[in-house]
């Protein structure tokens, strides 16, 4: 049984090579007001909210993060998504910049 303060998920299914994939997404935050991340798929949104700047990178094809696609007209959709997904795992997560 998963104690009630534990907030993820067991990673033996991952480590039994019973599921691919742990979560639909993935919410990481660097210090109170400097950086917010989001994992969806193969793509990873960062947005620095002090300076409302956003990033894009296909993790797949650019595991080290060295391309920049947020501003890439075809890739606004994407953007617009994982903005959207972001907002919703910050409420969730109760972080305090959701209510900014």
């Amino acid at each position: 049984e998963r104690p009630s303060f534990v907030e993820f998920k067991s990673l033996l299914p991952l480590i039994r090579d019973e599921r691919r994939q742990q979560y639909e997404a993935i919410y990481g935050g660097y210090q109170a007001e400097h950086q917010r991340a989001i994992i969806q798929a193969e793509y990873k949104l960062v947005h620095y909210p002090r300076i409302d700047v956003y990033r894009l990178y296909h993790l797949a094809a650019d595991p080290l993060e060295l391309n920049d696609l947020a501003h890439q007209p075809a890739e606004q959709p994407r953007v617009e998504q994982l903005k959207a997904a972001l907002w919703k795992l910050q409420v969730a997560m109760d972080d305090q910049l959701a209510s900014q």
